[in-house]
């Protein structure tokens, strides 16, 4: 497996973003995309976005053949971390056992994230590994409790990702150390929940990642190009909504796709207790009948896109 040393995107890849639900919110690789075309137009990239809100290395494995194979990519940013570490494992005054499972999740984030890249990799998948983004541990005032001692579990988790790639021969990005190194100096780089990217954190992992991967000159995107990049995105969030329900649901062998998903809608929909997943939940149902038309949008998306991005190379 050989990767350029001028730019790890080739002309023609499918480029698998795969994560949780920062990779889901993407946009930090969308914004990644539209440099990259601007910068290279004659460079076209199919970005397909295999993120999971909730997700983890444990569940981007268990629904490779369905969420991530099915797009045989060519390429592939890999992305965990956050929820790997168990967050509530963080509580003030951890019990005995809390600390063994801290201990446990670690643990299984190297061993999930092994399996997930040799996956990849046997698939013949070009493989980058990214360090995950930083828990704000270090603001006082937000309006969540703090949970000290998980951006230090993130820490651990990067420098295993990191020991992964160098075993693996394989590029990796580094966000954690010099983010949580301007997230502790007190730059608001992630949201009030301590746990997502603001636009400040995703401009900064744009940035890096830019970096690290194809560095060029700074350049000024088309509204065109943003428009239609950002078009398909929207599209693309929606078709993968059932996406992350039915990664949630745990076993996807139960039964086709949409059944699997339905059945833990309807065990866990009126026990939910968070806002944000009952909202996801019934647009779920809503999007649940019209994937064919949600994909068929998508496609025609894309084309778009790389019309968009074709037109804008011979104007240059």
């Amino acid at each position: 497996m050989t990767y350029s040393s001028d730019s790890i995107f080739l002309d023609g890849d499918v480029v698998a973003m795969i994560g949780d639900s920062i990779t889901y919110d993407g946009r930090w690789w969308v914004s990644l995309r539209e440099q990259l075309l601007a910068w290279r137009p004659g460079v076209h990239c199919d970005f397909r976005n295999c993120g999971i809100a909730g997700g983890c290395a444990e569940g981007a494995l268990r629904g490779y053949n369905w969420d991530i194979a099915p797009h045989r990519p060519t390429l592939a940013l890999v992305m965990f971390g956050m929820n790997d570490v168990w967050r509530d494992c963080y509580a003030p005054s951890p019990t005995e056992a809390m600390l063994t499972r801290r201990a446990e999740a670690l643990d299984r984030f190297l061993a999930a994230s092994s399996a997930l890249v040799d996956r990849l990799l046997a698939d013949g998948v070009r493989v980058v590994l990214v360090t995950p983004t930083p828990f704000d541990q270090y603001a006082i005032e937000r309006p969540v409790p703090n949970l000290p001692g998980v951006d230090d579990a993130l820490a651990v988790c990067g420098g295993m990702v990191r020991g992964l790639a160098a075993a693996r021969r394989l590029p990796v990005v580094e966000l954690h150390t010099p983010l949580r190194r301007r997230c502790a100096a007190g730059e608001p780089l992630v949201g009030e929940d301590r746990v997502h990217p603001g636009d400040p954190g995703h401009d900064a992992m744009t940035a890096l990642v830019a970096a690290a991967l194809c560095p060029g000159p700074t350049v000024l995107v088309p509204p065109a190009l943003r428009a239609a990049s950002r078009a398909l995105h929207a599209a693309e969030c929606r078709l993968r909504t059932p996406a992350m329900f039915r990664n949630w649901a745990g076993d996807a062998t139960a039964g086709s796709g949409d059944e699997v998903i339905l059945r833990y809608l309807d065990q866990n929909q009126e026990k939910e207790q968070n806002p944000w997943v009952v909202e996801q939940m019934l647009l779920c149902r809503d999007l649940l009948p019209r994937q064919a038309e949600l994909a068929a949008e998508v496609t025609a998306l894309r084309q778009r896109l790389a019309e968009v991005a074709g037109a804008e190379s011979i104007n240059k």
